[in-house]
């Protein structure tokens, strides 16, 4: 929730930049269970008209309140794109935690299945992250590519802002002075991260007993108001001081939270992975500037991150909610129907119960035992299945036996307690490499590096771009660089190798002023002695034709209201540029690289096709190896080039 309306606030500022008359006030994308009744009917009705760009929720919402809306969506071609941030937690919330998670496989198939049958073509799905790991890779892979436009982009750094430092393990009391003594001296504001809700309140009240008044809390009880609060509390401008000293939180404001006020975090609990604790010191320094990682366990943490590992079914329970599932379904001619609210002899109700539930019939998809189908409450409601209400709830499922393997016992002995165990045995591995983490003098930097280094399954599906999994490494900043005398240093850029496949347009003016200027296949070299002055002008022009990524050049406010458009204020080569038409304004007197003349070496559409790349250079630049002057080569005048732009394109 509070990464929900961190990204509203983003969102906002975006479209309030691209739309300067939008009253920012006004502009809502966050769709979290505190949302009204009357925005999300209002959310509802401009998802399926095709006006609301951007759509912020869970997938809890998007498997369950949302289903019909989405699917409306789809059918009428409305929807651009699914982006999965963080998506990691498919594999390690989604077999336990919130196995909605991984329904959003199931979910896009369906979504994109009536897409199609409708006519309109598919949208582009994006799984993000900044911490993928081999298993999770794999994971992803095949619960959600296909074909092989499927397209792998990695370029991992390990963050260079923040200094590791870690303490002994220790006394619970013991940890309270050194927590209390580090904030009391740090660099603030800082987060201090804790296990459990109530524990968040037990060092709220120490933390003000010490004279901390500027202190507030981020938990799984706490209301969207407040966690809004807190987020606008610590987002104020450069240079302003933040209403927040200290922010107590839970994992609940761990993920993705970009705020560039954040100088310190400090872990008073065992993290039980590496990413979950990565991801949490990464919320400091997310401004460049250094920042501080203080983990501080204490006796009893380990027992308490164990508890926090995946919890799956044993054998005969799974067995059990399976029988009394199937045994209650209701069968009519379209097919078997499951209720996830099912309460199998002995059980209470309640979202436990629905949980296990979840976690079985999700497992015996993934052992091919069953097909799935969700239903939403209209079509329950449709085919006569019973929807509740709040206190006796439902929840439907089309399932289609696929094989009767899963109607023996023998099944659950022999198949489900071997694939249970594999993945506990991968959580304990996680817990493994966190416990590394505490060990006296730990390599932290070679520990990160480890643990997101690709295997050969997804090096031989996606080569070199696999390989960028794995971080690069200058550290110098945590207990085993500092115990060798490592000094810190700065990690290269990587060069990424893949490219996103985009659909080319046609872009008939843009292909005219290339063939007056064939300098090379999709470059042209533009010529006017003044280029920086020249420069707004010609790029203002040449968006308005569809070009939308500039390099070298500030574009104008007006370009901006008209289409998305990418900018770059620093030199880019060929590489760099996406595939979408481009300008690019070269410093003056600058030299050129050959690879500018290699059709291979700039950017393509899925067909093969080139994007349009245009050059606005002196006549005097040189372009290549043999130093070939800008008048040597195929090009045109700015004064021409814009009387093609300027010229009726019908």
């Amino acid at each position: 929730i509070a990464l929900a309306y961190d990204f509203e606030r983003r969102f906002r500022d975006v479209v309030a930049r691209i739309q300067p008359r939008s009253d920012p006030a006004e502009l809502r994308f966050a769709w979290t269970h505190e949302t009204d009744e009357t925005t999300r009917s209002m959310y509802r009705s401009f998802l399926v008209q095709g006006q609301l760009p951007f759509l912020v929720t869970s997938p809890e919402s998007m498997t369950g309140a949302l289903l019909n809306t989405l699917r409306s969506a789809a059918d009428g071609g409305r929807l651009a794109a699914l982006v999965i941030d963080e998506a990691h937690l498919v594999t390690q919330w989604g077999r336990d935690f919130r196995p909605e998670f991984r329904q959003l496989s199931n979910l896009r198939s369906d979504l994109l299945r009536r897409t199609h049958a409708a006519g309109h073509p598919g949208f582009k799905t994006l799984l993000l992250s900044a911490t993928l790991g081999e298993l999770e890779l794999e994971d992803l892979s095949t619960l959600f590519m296909s074909s092989d436009s499927d397209v792998l982009v990695a370029a991992n750094v390990l963050r260079p802002e923040p200094e590791y430092w870690v303490g002994p393990l220790c006394h619970p009391a013991e940890r309270q002075r050194l927590v209390s003594e580090a904030l009391l001296q740090l660099p603030r504001p800082a987060i201090l991260y804790v296990t459990s809700p109530d524990k968040a309140e037990e060092w709220v009240a120490h933390l003000r007993s010490l004279g901390l008044k500027r202190v507030a809390t981020v938990t799984g009880r706490t209301a969207g108001s407040e966690r809004r609060e807190v987020l606008d509390g610590l987002s104020v401008g450069r240079g302003e001081r933040s209403r927040f000293d200290v922010v107590v939180a839970t994992s609940a404001f761990g993920l993705g939270i970009d705020n560039d006020q954040i100088r310190s975090v400090l872990h008073a609990c065992h993290p039980e992975t590496l990413d979950r604790w990565y991801q949490e010191v990464g919320r400091a320094g997310r401004d460049g500037s250094a920042s501080v990682a203080v983990l501080l366990p204490a006796w009893g943490d380990e027992d308490e991150a164990m508890s926090l590992g995946v919890t799956m079914l044993l054998p005969e329970t799974a067995w059990r909610r399976w029988t009394s599932m199937w045994k209650n379904r209701v069968t009519t001619s379209e097919g078997h129907f499951i209720d996830l609210h099912n309460e199998p002899p002995g059980a209470l109700g309640g979202s436990y119960n629905r949980r296990w539930n979840a976690q079985v019939l999700r497992g015996l998809q993934e052992l091919n035992q069953i097909s799935r189908w969700q239903l939403s409450p209209d079509e329950a409601a449709a085919k006569k299945l019973p929807v509740g209400d709040s206190e006796h709830p439902h929840e439907w499922e089309r399932i289609e036996l696929l094989v009767l393997d899963a109607q023996s016992v023998l099944f659950f002995s022999n198949v489900w307690e071997p694939w249970r165990v594999k993945l506990i045995e991968e959580s304990r591995e996680a817990l493994d490499a966190m416990r590394a983490v505490l060990r006296p003098g730990a390599m932290i930097c070679e520990l990160l590096r480890n643990a997101y280094a690709p295997g050969d399954l997804m090096l031989n599906r996606f080569g070199d771009a696999a390989a960028l999994a794995q971080p690069s490494a200058a550290c110098g900043r945590c207990p085993g660089c500092r115990a060798v005398g490592v000094e810190p240093g700065l990690p290269d850029s990587p060069v990424v190798p893949s490219r996103w496949p985009v659909v080319g347009v046609e872009h008939r003016i843009l292909n005219r002023l290339l063939g007056a200027a064939p300098t090379a296949e999709g470059l042209s070299l533009i010529i006017t002695d003044d280029p920086k002055s020249a420069a707004p002008g010609f790029a203002a022009l040449l968006a308005r034709h569809g070009v939308a990524y500039f390099a070298g050049v500030e574009v104008p406010p007006a370009v901006g209201q008209a289409t998305v458009t990418y900018t770059d204020v620093a030199t880019v080569g060929p590489a760099d540029v996406p595939p979408v038409p481009a300008l690019i304004v070269p410093p003056p007197g600058s030299h050129l690289s050959q690879q500018w003349l290699i059709r291979s070496e700039r950017p393509s559409y899925a067909d093969g096709g080139p994007v349009p790349v245009f050059m606005l250079v002196t006549p005097n630049a040189k372009v290549g190896a043999r130093c070939e002057s800008a008048c040597t080569l195929l090009n045109l005048r700015l004064e021409l080039a814009e009387i093609i732009l300027r010229k009726d394109p019908r």
